[in-house]
């Protein structure tokens, strides 16, 4: 359940300003603890923070608690965790899900609360009182989610989300692919043979992230807006904006996945790493390599 997509009749702590104060994003915290040894299964550890004294007194007496839903778009993977307290661990088997895995965590109703009522009601409901069932949610935290498909330890490197591929017999010119998982800088078939033979991405990858990788992602990141935010590599540039404090700056909102679009050269040119200056460093000590051996 997406709570910005819904409406309650009664007011919940988390949507808009029914109960102040209102959540943000620190009020939940979730940390993939995954063993690395273990195979088969993902253990990911939470914790929920609130501050509203009545309700914490429904969950102490039994009248709430802790709820977690767990959705996979990709594998129609859903299950619901209740917990007795704010911190807690989900394990998940490995094989019921694939690419991004959502979670919406709530203070549920367990027993029937008869007139609920909140100090901290926005002013628009005072002197009102709700009955309500269990099920029925009195705290509704910020939507997160992690990208089991994605290797964080690799968000870096280019080619988690670039890659270059052969075009068919009747191409003639370098094409950009934005469709697939990753960017795909699709090469006429002669151009691609010479690259691949010659190892050219390997051998002079300074050069091609300069110029291929370059030109390809500031095109991408123009059309990232309008594209499936299930693709792999719209899913890594995002979680790089809104993880990285470098690049936090170029989003809109840091609560949304819009970029500042007058910006996208100088994203393009953050997330490379600055490739220019590697470059002309590059071509410099090339240049005095050659130099010296010229003069021996």
């Amino acid at each position: 359940m997406k709570l910005s997509n819904i409406s309650l009749p009664y007011p919940v702590l988390g949507i808009c300003d029914d109960i102040l104060p209102e959540l943000d994003e620190n009020s939940i915290k979730v940390k993939n603890i995954t063993p690395s040894n273990d195979s088969n299964n993902y253990s990911f550890e939470f914790e929920l923070l609130f501050e509203n004294d009545e309700i914490k007194e429904y969950i102490n007496k039994g009248f709430a608690e802790y709820t977690c839903e767990v959705d996979c778009v990709q594998t129609v993977f859903r299950q619901s965790h209740p917990f007795p307290n704010n911190k807690f661990t989900i394990t998940i088997p490995r094989k019921s899900v694939y690419g991004r895995v959502d979670f919406n965590c709530f203070v549920s109703v367990k027993k029937t609360i008869h007139n609920y009522s909140n100090s901290n009601f926005n002013e628009d409901y005072y002197g009102f009182s709700f009955d309500l069932q269990p099920g029925d949610i009195l705290v509704g935290f910020p939507q997160k989610h992690i990208d089991t498909d994605i290797k964080y330890d690799k968000l870096h490197a280019a080619g988690s989300f670039m890659e270059i591929v052969k075009g068919p017999q009747s191409q003639r010119e370098t094409k950009f692919n934005f469709e697939e998982q990753k960017i795909q800088i699709v090469l006429p078939e002669d151009l691609y043979n010479l690259c691949e033979g010659n190892s050219l991405a390997k051998k002079y990858g300074i050069v091609m992230q300069s110029s291929l990788a370059y030109n390809a992602l500031t095109c991408a990141l123009y059309e990232i807006s309008s594209l499936p935010t299930t693709l792999k590599w719209v899913r890594v540039i995002s979680t790089r904006l809104h993880t990285e404090d470098d690049l936090k700056e170029f989003l809109v909102n840091e609560d949304e996945d819009g970029i500042q679009v007058e910006r996208v050269p100088e994203l393009a040119m953050r997330i490379l790493k600055d490739p220019y200056n590697r470059l002309i460093n590059y071509l410099s000590d090339k240049v005095e390599n050659d130099n010296q051996n010229d003069n021996e």
